[in-house]
């Protein structure tokens, strides 16, 4: 037996899911169980005045027409005969061994941020510092996995997930823009819907939220760059080019996007933003099926990232 059939051995496989869903469990009960994190942007609405509030306003209701009449023209033009737009060809790789990939990288990402969380903090490292050197582990094995048991053994160079070229500036741009302005909505009403859920289910507990609004010196800018350029390339690559493109090859549009929007959103074990993630996977899995390129997807996820921090930054506190 090779290492790798070992490894995609079903007694094997169900162990390591055993294992990785009780420490999910555990984590997701501590996050359910613990304080939410507290919300620049709620001190923002009790303190700003009425002019403000109006300019907000407004800025956000041109922002949500715009936003549902780009969602609209999307659903109208939308064709499931349209074909599938990920490269042209379906990924050669089959379930189990996405599955495989998928549970590993899970796995080793907590053990990963089990062990080295106490360790670099008793180094005295900043809690963002240990974030973001967890979340480059956890990049680099999702990475790795998927080079040595999808992409090699089928003959696909991993720069294929990214599409067969990359949209030009004018194209990027425009998809970008408009992904962003369309996720508003999308994401909006998703929140609203969030709120029939129990209250423990409805609240953040994304421990950034503090950490970006306080970051200080050369933390801003680096910060910044990981969560607008570094982050969505990664997440993008992983859950959108491997996910959704392996989930796409076997199924309808519909299915695979929102099967592999709620993976993305899950991932975050953060149950207040889990339909609006969701929500948010949805709009970038269709730039990617309409355009056949991964760059879209970046660019929309980037730039959704670099408005919430850049928000985050002026109305969190001092």
């Amino acid at each position: 037996m090779t290492r790798k059939s070992f490894y995609l051995h079903p007694v094997w496989l169900t162990s390591v899911t055993g294992v990785t869903a009780v420490v999910l469990a555990l984590e997701a009960a501590a996050r359910l169980g613990g304080e939410p994190a507290p919300s620049p942007f709620e001190d923002f609405f009790s303190e700003a005045s009425p002019l403000v509030l109006q300019v907000f306003g407004g800025l956000f209701t041109a922002l949500f027409m715009a936003g549902s009449f780009l969602v609209y023209l999307a659903v109208r033009r939308y064709s499931r005969s349209s074909g599938y737009g990920g490269y042209g060809a379906p990924a050669p790789w089959g379930l189990r061994t996405a599955y495989a990939v998928f549970i590993h990288w899970l796995a080793i990402g907590l053990t990963g941020g089990i062990m080295a969380g106490p360790l670099l903090r008793s180094w005295g490292a900043d809690p963002i510092v240990t974030v973001i050197a967890y979340y480059l582990v956890h990049a680099g094995v999702g990475v790795a996995l998927i080079h040595a048991w999808a992409a090699k053994p089928s003959g696909v160079d991993l720069r294929r997930l990214f599409g067969p070229a990359a949209p030009t500036g004018t194209a990027l741009l425009r998809w970008g823009l408009g992904g962003w302005t369309a996720a508003v909505p999308v994401v909006f009403l998703a929140g609203v819907i969030s709120l029939i859920l129990p209250e423990e289910f409805r609240r953040s507990t994304n421990p950034l939220l503090l950490p970006i609004a306080k970051a200080e010196g050369i933390m801003v800018p680096i910060l910044f760059l990981f969560a607008s350029g570094l982050g969505p390339l990664f997440e993008e690559f992983f859950f959108r080019g491997f996910v959704f493109a392996t989930l796409r090859t076997r199924f309808g549009f519909a299915a695979a996007g929102v099967v592999s929007s709620f993976i993305f959103a899950a991932i975050h074990l953060d149950p207040g933003t889990l339909l609006p993630l969701a929500g948010l996977g949805l709009v970038l899995a269709y730039a990617l099926e309409k355009t056949g390129s991964l760059w879209p997807a970046v660019a929309i996820h980037g730039l959704w990232n670099a408005v919430t921090f850049i928000g985050l930054r002026l109305l969190g506190p001092d």
